[in-house]
This record gives structure tokens, sequence and C-alpha cells, in this order.
């Protein structure tokens, strides 16, 4: 993922919903022409958003990171913010209960 992509990412306020960014994130991967996912395979929205900084304003190198690592990142932010709560992460998440304990359990390169 190109830095600029990763940045319109994460300046976008993702309401707490992950599947919301997987959906994003996928159909990004399914559109690229190349080996990385650009700023002009994102949606317009995220590409004109006010939030994004340009590459020119960055001062830091942006890591990649992987589908994978940002649902890691998302569970473990929303059980952070709910004190451990597994339903109210859930909810934030957009996700069942059920499916949180799964995702919870399982590592994200076992799942297909």
């Amino acid at each position: 993922m190109s830095p600029e992509a990763l940045a319109a990412l994460g300046a976008h306020p993702w309401p707490g919903n992950v599947r919301e960014l997987q959906n994003v994130v996928h159909r990004a991967l399914l559109s690229c022409q190349g080996d990385e996912i650009t700023l002009a395979d994102l949606p317009a929205e995220l590409r004109h958003s006010r939030g994004t900084p340009s590459p020119s304003s960055r001062s830091i190198e942006l890591p990649t990171l992987d589908l994978g690592e940002l649902e890691r990142r998302a569970i473990a932010k929303a059980m952070e913010q709910t004190k451990g709560n597994v339903e109210q992460a859930a909810r934030l998440l957009g996700l069942g209960r059920a499916t949180l304990y799964r995702r919870l359990a399982t590592p994200t390169e076992k799942r297909p």
C-alpha cells in the first residue's frame, strides 16, 4: 500500500466499523493495476477528504500494514476502549459477538 493511500485510510473517520474498512481495502485490491494500492485505487470520498495529508506535509515515513494487521489493531483498540467487554467491542466494530470471539481466537493468517 502506498504511503498516500495509507494516509488517506488513516485520515478517514471510520465510525468504529472495521467491516467498512475491510470492504474498501478489498475493493482497492481488486481494482489496483499494480502490486501496490495507490490513492487512485481508493474511493473518491477518501481521496478528496479534507483530513488527508499531502505527501509533502508528512514528516515521517508511514509503515506498510496488511489487512490482517489493520484488523488486529482495530480489535485491540475496541477491546481497550470497552475495557475488555467483548459485546461492546463487537458493537463498536460492527460485528456479531460470536464473530469477534472467533477473530480473537483465530490468527488472521489462518482465516480464508
